[in-house]
């Protein structure tokens, strides 16, 4: 998930689509629930100087497990937005190396970020407190 600053340049463009899909383990941290792959990414990247851009993607991704209120078997699919500068000279964030940007970081991090505390699967009725 490596897009090439340069070649952007060489083309002669400010900007370039992009569209990626990649496999990396299991970032749920929610029991007997697991994080599909392959995660996909479609985006694009502006350069906005001469070593740095600024990345717009969607990122598709989907978990899989038991629901946590009545335990059956379901699959979510979930969208997330990645809007992020990446720089050389950004020591907090993202940064530009070799004139390349690598998606690979931004992208489990937004993932972890947006991804849900608990996993229901929408069909089965809230438990009421209130009858116990």
């Amino acid at each position: 998930m490596v897009i090439s600053l340069k070649d952007i340049r060489i083309s002669g463009k400010q900007e370039a689509d992009f569209s990626f899909e990649f496999n990396t383990d299991n970032l749920c941290d929610i029991p007997s629930v697991r994080l599909c792959c392959p995660i996909k990414i479609e985006g694009r990247v502006t350069l906005t100087g001469t070593r740095s851009a600024l990345v717009e993607a969607d990122i598709y991704y989907s978990l899989e497990g038991e629901c946590t209120r009545c335990l059956n078997v379901t699959k979510k699919d979930y969208q997330t937005e990645l809007y992020q500068k990446f720089s050389e000279d950004n020591e907090y964030g993202y940064r530009v190396k070799s004139d390349a940007v690598n998606l690979e970081k931004a992208v489990i991090d937004e993932i972890i970020l947006d991804m849900p505390s608990s996993f229901t699967c929408g069909d089965c009725a809230p438990i009421d407190l209130m009858e116990f």
